[in-house]
């Protein structure tokens, strides 16, 4: 429990770098606009010196924020190492810690210190990435794999795919703030809305329910279907599709089989689950 806290923070320490390297992006860009590509805008400008203060200040935060990440990662030979470097750049960018230079051949602007900060948070951010999104990844598919259970516990008895999701949407939410219901997948021609969403980790996750033998079939359709239209999203890149059934009318091993022989795509991870419920038969 107690590492699970550790990673817990960590992740969170590290969530709040990387914001403020977007906000430190954002006033770099702003800077760059306003002394190369608005000649109107001088260095004596209002809108130039304001860009500029929040430009250093964020120069600062990004600073600070990435030594205190390479502490808590134990990363202190590299921390030991940055450090020596951030005194040479000082030194170096004295007076001009600001100060921007455009590469006439490859026609990019260039700052030392941003330069110098982004290197280290950079290599980091791969590392963090691969490491925590991973524990995050395999923390999801525990909480879909136990939907059963979920439902079971909360004494539900569904008879379609919104009851499902609406009630897991709430557990992840425990876990994942900022889970969603309301997910968008812009295509040329159309919208597509999958079940639940999870932004920070570019997942999207589609429920089945299936009630018989014919509505596992028209289910199985039903995801070829998703895998298609879902393909090319730059936003959401990783799929999860549950197939709920009411009883075991095909097992897990078949359904899984089907899926792979029909079309298995690396970006979609599909679930299978027998659990509570009966769809509401028409009068």
């Amino acid at each position: 429990m107690k590492n699970n806290t550790n990673n817990q923070n960590l992740i969170s320490l590290y969530n709040k770098t990387r914001e403020n390297f977007k906000d430190l992006d954002k006033y770099y860009n702003e800077c760059e606009f306003l002394q190369f590509y608005h000649p109107e805008n001088t260095r004596e400008s209002g809108a130039f010196s304001i860009a500029e203060d929040n430009f250093r200040y964020y120069l600062g935060i990004a600073l600070t924020s990435l030594r205190i990440l390479m502490d808590a990662m134990n990363l202190h030979q590299t921390l030991f190492v940055f450090n020596e470097e951030q005194k040479k750049i000082q030194s170096d960018c004295s007076g001009k810690l600001t100060e921007m230079r455009m590469h006439h051949i490859l026609d990019v602007t260039t700052n030392d210190k941003h330069i110098f900060l982004h290197k280290y948070f950079d290599l980091i951010s791969s590392y963090v990435d691969a490491k925590f999104e991973n524990n995050e990844l395999s923390m999801l598919k525990s909480i879909l794999e136990n939907t059963g259970k979920l439902i079971m516990d909360r004494d539900l008895n569904p008879s379609n795919e919104s009851e499902i999701t609406n009630s897991v949407l709430n557990v992840l939410s425990l876990v994942f703030p900022d889970a969603t219901g309301n997910v968008n997948i812009n295509q040329v021609l159309s919208t597509y809305k999958p079940d639940i969403g999870l932004r920070s980790l570019n997942v999207a996750i589609e429920y089945k329910f299936a009630d018989n033998k014919n509505e596992v079939k028209k289910a199985l359709g039903g995801i070829y279907e998703d895998m298609k239209v879902y393909s090319g999203s730059r936003d959401w890149t990783k799929f999860y599709t549950v197939l709920y059934m009411t009883d075991n009318y095909f097992s897990k091993n078949q359904i899984l089989h089907d899926f792979k022989y029909v079309g298995d795509n690396n970006s979609w991870t599909p679930i299978v689950v027998v659990g509570k419920g009966q769809r509401k038969r028409k009068k």
